[in-house]
């Protein structure tokens, strides 16, 4: 594993996390992408704020990076396309130019504006409310 692939696979782990993703599965995929590109140990340690990784590569060189999380939630969208590049890099090994490159599409992915996100909790909460017999406040 190179530096630039260690670097790009910890942008990875970080954007996970900001987009909601649960502990357990940046821990995995990191362990994931550590076997795949044959390094000998790697030490993961993961938190909603925090990660530190460490990894011996086959050559013994040790690789040590932590990140800090400032922000998350929940992104359904770039985290399915960040689990897409985790299989291809345990599939195909590319190299670190080409998971940066697809890291960055993914990065610019547009979100939808919070007006957008709130017309349909409200659309929701209504639909529920006839599903299930809701009253109106005149009727109670």
């Amino acid at each position: 594993m190179t530096e630039k692939l260690f670097n790009c696979m910890m942008e990875i782990a970080k954007r996970m996390i900001e987009v909601g993703a649960e502990i357990h599965r940046v821990e995995d995929s990191v362990n994931r992408i550590c076997k795949a590109y044959g390094t000998s140990r790697a030490d993961i340690y993961a938190t909603t704020s925090n990660m530190v990784v460490s990894v011996e590569t086959a050559d013994g060189n040790v690789l040590t990076q932590s990140r800090r999380i400032k922000k998350t939630g929940t992104d359904i969208e770039s985290l399915d396309r960040l689990n897409s590049l985790v299989r291809h890099m345990t599939e195909s090994c590319p190299d670190a130019e080409e998971v940066r490159e697809e890291l960055e599409k993914i990065k610019k992915t547009p979100n939808y504006p919070a007006w957008v996100g709130i017309a349909f909790y409200g659309v929701i909460a209504g639909a529920f409310c006839v599903f299930f017999g809701g009253r109106t406040f005149a009727e109670i």
